[in-house]
């Protein structure tokens, strides 16, 4: 596993391939509201409410409408992703997926590296990813 640096110009190009892929994929008219899982999502959330032209909510999952967009930065372990289907939303997705899980994506990554998004903290970042590399072993 080694730090792998995610920067502007692939978020401006994985937005373009998602907000071209959701709507090829997805009924809008089912879809009144974008959620971003906090943190990360929540940017991704915001850029494709503006680019898809519906309401970003910024509510809490429990009192979202399910007439809702939910998306993320990345599907990793896949937990967060499974606790979002068990409140059926009308849509998932995100920029990263790792190992091809069942959401629409930009770019699907099939490693273990440690992603350090631009709107992350580069320094903490870092740190969260030798800790974790120090417990893994």
């Amino acid at each position: 596993m080694q730090i792998q640096q995610y920067t502007w110009a692939n978020f401006d190009e994985d937005i373009e391939i998602l907000v071209r892929t959701i709507r090829q994929n997805m009924d809008m008219k089912q879809i009144e509201t974008v959620y971003g899982v906090p943190r990360g999502g929540s940017i991704l959330g915001v850029v494709l409410s503006h680019r898809l032209g519906i309401t970003f909510s910024s509510g809490l999952v429990d009192s979202v409408n399910h007439d809702c967009l939910w998306c993320d930065d990345i599907i990793d372990s896949g937990r967060t992703l499974a606790k979002a289907k068990e409140q059926q939303w009308n849509g998932y997705v995100a920029l990263i997926n790792r190992y091809k899980q069942t959401t629409l994506c930009a770019r699907i990554i099939d490693n273990e590296n440690w992603i350090i998004f631009p709107w992350e903290d580069v320094e903490k970042a870092e740190q969260d990813y030798r800790e974790y590399h120090a417990s893994n072993k």
